[in-house]
């Protein structure tokens, strides 16, 4: 599953760069959110095709057997059948590490503005548990240890965004949600934590 979800994040990450599809979701990194090419290129920022299969018919002529995909949390089961459908569709595609730089999911970020969801993530898998992942973790470590403090927003794109202006010791939880966990992983590096959470009404009661 390890394998499958760095062989997905480079597939979106070739079709940001490479795709005509991807236009509108490169304009937003760059015009809307003022993200350098280096800084795309750091964090592996992808586009995910508006298709239902292109991402699986990829990682099948990557010989990735139906159940591996299946299991991947990168696809959507059929409820009547025992085919599946891509997850992810016409969006920004944020890679998530784990704790020692594996990627075991993404975030995606709709380019529509019609649709229900803006952002949607990986499910649990057997890599992938939300409650444990913070994002931006492996790279901020060694920046939280050497000033001893971490500071905690609530999206990917602060993230990135803080990283881009050289604020290096940032990470984020997914919306407000800070878990024992995720608290007990940040401990090992620092016991002073800032929280900058959005001022809107979860932020407000976070």
């Amino acid at each position: 599953v390890l394998e499958m979800q760095a062989v997905a994040m480079a597939c979106f990450h070739n079709q940001l760069l490479h795709s005509a599809a991807s236009q509108k979701a490169l304009s937003y990194l760059k015009d809307k959110r003022k993200l350098s090419a280096a800084t795309i290129e750091e964090w592996q920022l992808g586009y995910a095709l508006d298709s239902w299969d292109a991402l699986s018919q990829y990682l099948k002529g990557k010989n990735f057997t139906h159940q591996e995909i299946l299991q991947s949390g990168l696809v959507v089961p059929k409820e009547r059948s025992q085919d599946y459908y891509d997850r992810f569709r016409d969006r920004v595609m944020f890679p998530i590490e784990d704790y020692h730089g594996n990627i075991v999911g993404f975030t995606g970020r709709t380019l529509k503005e019609d649709e229900g969801a803006k952002y949607i993530n990986t499910p649990q898998t057997a890599v992938y548990n939300k409650s444990e992942v913070i994002f931006g973790l492996y790279k901020a470590k060694a920046a939280i240890k050497d000033e001893d403090q971490v500071v905690i927003v609530e999206g990917n794109m602060d993230v990135i965004a803080s990283s881009g202006a050289k604020i290096k010791n940032v990470v984020a939880v997914s919306g407000t949600a800070l878990t024992v966990e995720q608290i007990r992983i940040l401990k090992r590096l620092t016991n002073d934590f800032i929280f900058a959470f959005d001022a809107d009404q979860a932020g407000i009661r976070a």
